[in-house]
């Protein structure tokens, strides 16, 4: 059995004073890049989530989804993530959470999933709650 009244020389009590001013630094230094790596990832998805989406393609299926005007990436990132909400994939449930967090609402305790409604009442329930986030902006 080790004995824990021994002197560590690793521990910071032991440490000289320069070496730890020295760790400090660096620690400082290192924590002030990944701040700053993170703020421009940061800057980057939030410009990237305001574009003005130019694919045909990309346009022509939030249209048909209810969307009007200028669509941006975040309007396209939204609609899929409901869609993927409303499948029954196993990461749909993940997809529901992060809805309800975006939308600033408390995880539900219990959830009735009994009934499965058609298809056009998911498409109108998308559209409706939609057109509820757009006018939020």
């Amino acid at each position: 059995m080790e004995n824990t009244n021994s002197q560590n020389p690793n521990t910071f009590n032991n440490m000289p004073k320069e070496k730890y001013m020295a760790m400090a630094e660096k620690g400082q230094i290192e924590g002030a890049k990944t701040r700053k790596r993170n703020k421009k990832m940061r800057d980057v998805t939030i410009n990237v989530l305001a574009t003005r989406i130019k694919n045909e393609a990309l346009e022509k299926e939030l249209h048909a989804a209810g969307f009007k005007g200028q669509l941006t990436y975040q309007d396209l990132l939204i609609y899929r993530l409901f869609m993927k909400a409303l499948g029954n994939a196993h990461d749909s449930v993940a997809a529901f959470r992060e809805i309800r967090s975006l939308a600033g609402e408390a995880e539900a305790v219990k959830i009735d999933m009994t009934v499965t409604p058609d298809l056009s009442e998911q498409a109108q329930r998308i559209t409706a709650v939609l057109n509820e986030y757009r006018a939020i902006e």
